[in-house]
């Protein structure tokens, strides 16, 4: 995506029916207007240098979201 930054790429999965509901960008250099994008799409935004602890609060949070019954994939079921 020549000319695109990650929200656009998030924007786009959104647009084309992804139902991803957690997303996460680390920049070092977010604009008002990236941050103002970022909590249209819900999208969570980390700045560099990273901080470790509060990319794991939001990991183990989205972990705790997902059912444990889900399957993404059957990879054993043939075609």
């Amino acid at each position: 995506m020549m000319g695109a930054n990650g929200l656009d790429f998030i924007e786009e999965l959104i647009e084309r029916g992804c139902r991803q509901p957690n997303f996460a960008l680390m920049s070092g250099d977010f604009s008002d207007a990236d941050l103002d994008r970022a909590a249209e799409l819900d999208c969570v935004l980390f700045t560099k240098p990273l901080n470790m602890e509060a990319l794991t609060v939001w990991v183990e949070e989205v972990e705790r979201s997902i059912p444990p019954e889900r399957i993404l994939y059957d990879w054993s079921q043939k075609n």
